[in-house]
């Protein structure tokens, strides 16, 4: 039994480095124009998706159709978490080293 549970945790670890180095890999690929496409595209995704997010949890706080996604007292959080992603993303893309030889 004590076996099986650490096989598992071990391939949980696993798991998640594998994830982190797909994403590695990921970025490696890119050529400079798509990094630049990669730079401006995600942001903005995001922003729209955390824009939404933010306003619909103002939204239930008080009463419907009055959602201010920018009352920073309400939704700081969604906007912390935003910065943190996208500053993740950004120094991924950038991190990597040209493939141009």
């Amino acid at each position: 039994m004590l076996k099986t549970y650490s096989i598992m945790e071990e391939n949980k670890s696993n798991s998640s480095v594998d994830v982190m180095k797909r994403i590695d890999d990921f970025f490696k690929k890119l050529n400079p124009v798509e990094k630049k496409v990669a730079t401006f595209i995600p942001p903005i995704i995001l922003f729209i998706v955390f824009y939404k997010l933010a306003e619909s949890y103002d939204e239930e706080r008080f009463w419907p159709g009055s959602g201010d996604a920018f009352d920073m007292a309400d939704t700081w959080w969604v906007w912390i978490i935003y910065l943190l992603i996208i500053g993740f993303l950004l120094l991924k893309i950038h991190n990597q080293p040209d493939t141009k030889s």
